[in-house]
């Protein structure tokens, strides 16, 4: 599971920071963005969010 804890140790530290009063306008304009690709396709999600899911519904690595 260490991969999937470098991927989130930054984010969680970013949300501590918040807390602390020290907001990065960037990191939550940044939470999720969705790609499309033509006509009908709902695209694919990202951003700093898919940091809390390590593994895609298939079972592969995010």
């Amino acid at each position: 599971m260490d991969f999937w804890l470098d991927r989130l140790d930054p984010v969680v530290w970013k949300l501590v920071e918040t807390y602390k009063g020290e907001i990065d306008e960037k990191f939550w304009a940044t939470i999720a963005s969705r790609q499309q690709y033509g006509s009908g396709y709902n695209g694919d999600i990202d951003g700093w969010m898919m940091a809390f899911f390590p593994y895609a519904k298939d079972g592969k690595k995010v």
